[in-house]
């Protein structure tokens, strides 16, 4: 099988991932180890046990592609994790504990580089015992919802990814960072010097499994013939909102007497009125334009979901093959070892599976629906004003 091949780590909150990618952008290869929760201390865990799950994960992978792929034509390699993480290590990179007054100095803290740029060369003692090759290049990771959003697409500016699970996370790529005065979005560095911000609302697809888990097959199918309803729904499942827009006091509502399926399409609905009002935000506080429109999550699987929104919206959704950190963690670790952009490496990479195109009789009807839907938030008091408040 022809090189060259990439491999990306994704270290989760609960286990491991490892992927092997080829030049096509397809997933040839792909191992998964799970390590427990420390219930009494759900915030910290031991990065050895990080590293033994992972090295587990690599050792699967490697076995799995013996005799169907060369070790040297393994190029790069690197990894993602959850952000916010720190770990810090002796001169023999073992990891040490964290003190509450740790006596830091600047000067011990690593050169801070850009994702995807190339650290080095796999440990030679580790790349034998993986019966890897020491000579694939070792590139900068990044954070998880960087790497899914990566793997989702979205990585050009004016690209937007929305990925609809227990909630909606909403990021995309500008060419100037965003400010937002009350704090609805943040920023990550992109690899090529623009921004990643992002945003993550309290609503989501959680109300699908609590509410309608083992009917969604029939449902859809039902849907499909209903849309576009005239019914506003906000599916929110909890009391408060933090994206697109900042409420404490919000509750999720739908309309008395709706039919099972009528419920179901309405929150499909809901959700995807939420999701452009998130997309106006970003351009209103970028002003850049929103090109495109990437998507990801349990919510993607679903194809009258994905029409309702294409429409909503007025735009192509793209959907992509293989979306995971693992994923995006191959294509950023193909950035600098084998092209000269994330852009570049995206372009050869990433596989698309579908674009949903929007239906002008559709979308014409959703305009007056959304606009009823943020008239019926502001009356309640969710909206304040305009983007700014």
């Amino acid at each position: 099988m022809k090189g060259p091949f990439f491999i990306g780590i994704d270290i989760g909150t609960q286990g491991a991932r490892v992927v092997l990618i080829n030049i096509e952008g397809e997933m040839l290869a792909s191992a998964e180890e799970i390590f427990l929760l420390n219930e009494a201390s759900r915030e910290e865990q031991s990065p050895s046990v990080w590293w033994e799950a992972c090295f587990r994960g690599l050792k699967k992978l490697a076995t799995e592609i013996k005799g169907h792929i060369e070790p040297m034509d393994i190029k790069g390699i690197a990894v993602t994790s959850t952000s916010g993480t720190v770990i810090p290590l002796d001169k023999k990179n073992e990891p040490l504990h964290l003190f509450d007054h740790l006596p830091l100095e600047k000067e011990w803290l690593p050169q801070v580089l850009p994702s995807g740029e190339v650290l080095g060369n796999l440990d030679s003692k580790v790349a034998k015992e993986l019966n890897l090759s020491p000579m694939i290049q070792v590139a900068v990771g990044i954070t998880d919802g960087c790497a899914s959003q990566i793997a989702s697409g979205a990585i050009n500016p004016g690209d937007w990814n929305t990925t609809i699970g227990t909630t909606m996370v909403v990021k995309g790529v500008t060419k100037n960072q965003i400010i937002d005065p009350i704090g609805r979005l943040y920023s990550h560095r992109h690899p090529m010097g623009y921004w990643m911000p992002g945003g993550a609302s309290n609503t989501g697809a959680d109300w699908v499994t609590r509410e309608f888990e083992g009917q969604m097959e029939t449902l859809n199918e039902m849907a499909k013939k209903l849309i576009p309803t005239n019914h506003i729904s906000y599916p929110l499942r909890q009391k408060g909102e933090r994206f697109p827009f900042i409420a404490a006091c919000a509750e999720g509502f739908e309309p008395d007497g709706l039919s099972l399926e009528e419920r179901y399409t309405a929150n499909m609905e809901g959700v995807a009125y939420l999701e452009r009002h998130a997309l106006e935000l970003v351009s209103y506080l970028s002003g850049e334009e929103v090109k495109a429109v990437y998507t990801a999550g349990g919510g993607s699987k679903s194809e009258v979901w994905l029409k309702i929104r294409s429409n909503v919206l007025n735009l192509p959704l793209y959907k992509m093959k293989f979306v995971s950190g693992a994923v995006g963690a191959a294509v950023l670790a193909a950035s600098k070892t084998h092209f000269s952009s994330l852009i570049e490496a995206g372009k050869a990479l990433i596989c698309t599976e579908k674009i949903i195109y929007p239906d002008k009789r559709l979308s014409d009807r959703y305009e007056a629906n959304y606009k009823k839907f943020i008239d019926l938030m502001k009356d309640k008091g969710y909206i304040k004003g305009g983007f700014g408040a």
